[in-house]
């Protein structure tokens, strides 16, 4: 309950536990993902996000830490514009390279969620 902020003490700590390593980590996270998780998202967490979402045709999302944009692509495959931040240049390339068949719904941008002066 209440009101949350970042403070620049939650930016520094999470720049301490992802910044460094994101772009190390991003090529194994990313296909670690890709097999049992992806399933897993498909069956469960797909559908009910997009019962909570709601998307029509059109609408403009945002998908704050797209990762290797799964979200992204489901997003822009019911008719979404998204646009998807990450602060990983190695994940959003890799996100890029698989969505080409999207590129017309979904703008890429590298930022920091967590640093309110990128926003």
């Amino acid at each position: 309950k209440g009101d949350f902020r970042i403070t620049d003490e939650h930016h520094n700590e999470a720049l301490n536990v992802f910044g460094a390593n994101l772009g190390e980590i991003a090529p194994w996270w990313d296909e670690f993902l890709s097999d049992e998780i992806d399933r897993t998202h498909r069956k469960l967490v797909a559908p009910n996000v997009e019962r909570l979402l709601g998307l029509r045709e059109g609408d403009l999302t945002l998908d704050i830490a797209s990762g290797s944009g799964l979200f992204s692509r489901r997003m822009a495959q019911l008719g979404a514009q998204v646009v998807a931040i990450d602060a990983s240049k190695v994940f959003l390339e890799r996100a890029k390279a698989r969505a080409i068949e999207y590129e017309d719904r979904i703008q890429y941008a590298l930022m920091d969620a967590t640093d309110r002066d990128q926003f």
